[in-house]
């Protein structure tokens, strides 16, 4: 090196703020100088440009190892003199490109979200003193044997320990580790192979090369069922031949899987396999764990104990000079198959969006990604990612990005695709009940038998979308891309505060629904329908509602209200009064029984088949009656209104020709939408008629009396009531049953005939089609008595039997009297 560039880098290492002070230059002169001999270089110089000119000799002298290129990339993450001191190192680095040309890759050189893994540790910039110390710890003789990196969601874990040491091993590069490359290392995540830590451990060692062949469920039985002793032979198998200081470094990814995914008995077996074998003195562990998590390793003794002598590593964000590393490195320090350049004005953005907030590191890889990839769509022979391609400029920061991918996968998914994305939550996600939230993996085989979740997962997995990874080959998983998007995917981080929810609501639930089933069930401790569908709704959003309902108690607690309402009416219990109540209970939190309420719209008609017959009318003989079809409860309320309030209803003049219209009733008086439509005239009826046949494009009328009779009498000669030849109270809203006033239609199921017909006996009288004084006439004539059937809650039984015949005019509107409607089609 000349003499300048060596005063110029002299200078810049004199300049670094922890040079300063003796005690924390003797610390990073220790750092900085393992990586360039084999052996400690002795005592620090006194001063600090001594230090400085020493430290500078032994990376020019290195023979193996990085050398003065490695100390160049040192100086650089720690920012050694701000933008002045990295243009001096760029030239610096330039100088030795003669004796140290950039390593070809011909891969990407920005993988996205996705962590890198040992292969691509020629892309790992940013984290030199990180890995550094790393390896210090695990290659010291007296040194930790389990160290856990934990850290923030997102700030590179996953990549440190694979990219970063297992790399470095790797590529053997380490004077004071020389037997570095015989080093044996395997990667596992606790719950990758079905749940299972002791098959995950066999399933990744026995991928690696180098290692012998044998057979990884065989294995973990063998270490499942005799612990440590078992381990310890498959470690001296797998090192057998290497180097006596050759070791075998187990990596477990994603530490925090053996609390969130893994059975707890299960775990316990596997943490306690581990921690007995850490008494092998060539066996290392080096784990990922979540910083937020770090409570669950402080309630098992032994791993605390070990965490505690010296294996617990606090990853810190990477400091603003190791992102621009990251962001330039695999550009400037690498061989790249397709030359790409950047714009200075993209990386202060990149810096600015991506320092000092949490889960930045992902989402500047995501970044890089995304901006990479469209500069390389864009071409030419100078490739440029330039600051228009970053779309986090364009559209709010890195968050919104991710939030707008989302929707275009959501978007290209179809309608169903919001619904079926909290399904897909449920299953990719893992809620404690304590509040914490992790990533879980579920097999493919498993998705792909659900066809919109599979389709929504492929959708998020697209090359432009990445949130979602989809494994390859048999054993094929899907899990979240990364951890970081637990935070920085809005729309999961609002799932997982509902499942927080529905978590606590659940345990609410539980207590409440035990106590109900121990004191005989009663109806006044139920959840009423207010709390009960937020409950439901949260549940089933989150995944809950299924469980739940598996449990034969629970499942009865959380039946919604109309449902146990409408039960409980078909006891002959219940009093006429509460039948009563619980139509009104219905009209307000909604009836959902099909034929009582209207669908965009229109009036949701039940139909319901009646065979031919005949009936005899006293007076005017019998009458043959075709086959028809008959609405299962009389026009309701809410029917009614929706004729009242359409454009084209009640006010539209073409439905009154040879009809006399006047005002109609409306406001409070139809409040209750479950209620048969009372005080309506003939003439409204069949107003109503003609327009619902317009609306529905087939015949609705009015019944002719010898059909209601006969839908009556059950279709059933010789019957008095629907159900039969005798009176039962209990059967139908008459005046015996006290109530006073007209209830909710289908009250008294009891009473519906055998086809279905509901209230055909009591509640309100009902207009049919003909005149009263002679039936087969059915012309409009205003001046002309109509007939009304069935009774009403202010008559008697005897009003109530099917071939009891009212006169009515056609403009009455008696408070007890409602229609209901036939169709011939």
């Amino acid at each position: 090196m000349h003499t300048t560039d060596r005063q110029r880098l002299r200078e810049l290492i004199v300049r670094l703020p922890r040079w300063g002070g003796r005690e924390s230059r003797g610390a990073l002169y220790a750092d900085l100088t393992w990586d360039l001999t084999t052996r400690d270089p002795g005592p620090i110089p006194p001063t600090p440009a001594d230090a400085a000119e020493r430290l500078i000799e032994l990376a020019l002298a290195a023979s193996s190892g990085p050398g003065m290129r490695g100390l160049l990339e040192d100086l650089r993450e720690l920012g050694a003199d701000g933008a002045a001191g990295s243009l001096v190192l760029a030239e610096l680095a330039a100088g030795l490109a003669d004796a140290a040309p950039p390593r070809p890759w011909a891969g990407e050189p920005y993988p996205g979200l996705r962590p890198l893994e040992c292969w691509q540790a020629p892309l790992f910039f940013g984290r030199r003193a990180a890995t550094r110390d790393l390896l210090r710890r695990l290659s010291a003789p007296a040194g930790a044997r389990l160290i856990l990196v934990a850290g923030l969601l997102g700030c590179g874990k996953s990549s440190l320990v694979q990219a970063g040491v297992a790399g470095r091993l790797a590529a053997g590069e380490l004077p004071r580790l020389p037997a570095a490359a015989h080093w044996q290392v395997s990667s596992m995540v606790p719950a990758g192979h079905g749940g299972d830590p002791f098959l995950a451990l066999t399933y990744g060692l026995a991928r690696e090369p180098g290692v012998a062949p044998f057979d990884a469920p065989t294995e973990a039985a063998a270490i499942k069922g005799y612990g440590a002793p078992a381990l310890a032979e498959l470690l001296a198998r797998v090192l057998a031949g290497r180097p006596a200081d050759a070791c075998w470094l187990l990596v477990i990814d994603q530490f925090e899987e053996l609390f969130t995914a893994v059975d707890e008995d299960l775990a316990g077996e596997f943490l306690e396999t581990l921690i007995e074998a850490l008494e092998e003195p060539r066996l290392r562990l080096l784990g990922t764990l979540r910083v937020d998590l770090l409570h669950r390793c402080c309630a098992l003794p032994d791993l605390a104990r070990a965490l505690n002598a010296g294996g617990l590593y606090c990853l810190a964000p990477p400091s603003r000079s190791g992102l621009e590393r990251m962001i330039l490195g695999p550009l400037t320090e690498l061989e790249l198959a397709a030359p790409m350049q950047i714009e200075p004005a993209l990386v202060e953005h990149l810096l600015r969006d991506a320092s000092g907030q949490p889960g930045g590191l992902a989402l500047l890889a995501d970044a890089l990604k995304d901006t990479y990839d469209q500069a390389s769509r864009r071409g030419g022979s100078a490739a440029v990612m330039a600051l228009d391609l970053y779309a986090g400029h364009r559209h709010g920061g890195l968050k919104a990005v991710i939030a707008r991918r989302a929707e275009r996968a959501l978007d290209r998914s179809g309608p169903a695709a919001r619904t079926t994305l909290n399904r897909l939550f449920s299953q990719l996600i893992a809620v404690a009940p304590d509040g914490t939230a992790a990533r879980r993996r579920l097999e493919w085989v498993k998705l792909a038998a659900q066809p919109e979740t599979a389709a929504l997962a492929q959708a998020l997995a697209a090359p432009d979308t990445r949130l979602v990874k989809i494994g390859q080959g048999e054993r094929a998983t899907v899990e979240i891309v990364h951890e970081a998007l637990l935070q920085e995917w809005l729309a999961l981080r609002h799932w997982i505060e509902r499942r927080r929810e529905a978590l606590r609501a659940r345990e609410q639930l539980e207590v409440e629904a035990r106590t109900w089933a121990a004191i005989g069930y009663p109806p006044d401790l139920r959840w009423h329908h207010e709390v009960l569908e937020s409950a439901r709704t949260l549940l089933a959003e989150t995944g809950l509602l299924d469980e739940l309902e598996r449990d034969l108690d629970l499942s009865s607690f959380l039946t919604p209200e109309p449902e146990w309402l409408l039960c409980e009416i078909l006891c002959s219990r219940v009093e006429p009064v509460q039948r009563e109540e619980i139509g009104l209970r219905l009209a307000q939190i909604g009836d959902p029984r099909p034929g009582v309420g209207v669908a965009d719209g229109l009036p949701a008609i039940r139909w319901c088949a009646i065979p031919a017959g005949e009936v005899l009318i006293e007076g005017h003989g019998l009458f043959a009656v075709a086959p028809f079809r008959i609405a299962a409860y009389p026009v309701t309320q809410c029917q009614f209104t929706a004729f009242l309030e359409a454009a084209d209803g009640f006010a539209s003049p073409k439905w009154w020709t040879d009809l006399r219209q006047t005002p109609p009733v409306s406001g409070p008086a139809r409040r209750h939408g479950n209620y048969p439509a009372t005080q309506v005239n003939w003439f409204e009826a069949t107003a109503f008629c003609r327009w619902l046949s317009a609306r529905l494009g087939y015949s609705v009328r009015l019944p002719d009396e010898w059909e209601w009779q006969w839908a009556a009498q059950g279709a059933r000669p010789g019957f008095i009531y629907p159900w039969g030849r005798d009176w039962r109270e209990d059967h139908a809203n008459t005046d015996e049953g006290a109530v006073g006033r007209a209830t909710a239609v289908g009250m008294y199921p009891a009473g519906r005939s055998a086809q279905g017909v509901y209230d055909l006996a009591g509640n309100t009288w009902e207009w049919c089609r003909n005149r009263y004084d002679k039936p087969k006439i059915i012309a409009a004539d205003p001046d002309r008595s109509r007939v009304l059937r069935g009774g009403s809650w202010r008559v008697n039984m005897g009003f109530a039997r099917a071939d009891f015949r009212l006169d009515g005019l056609p403009e009455d509107r008696m408070g007890g009297s409602s229609f209901r409607v036939v169709t011939g089609d």
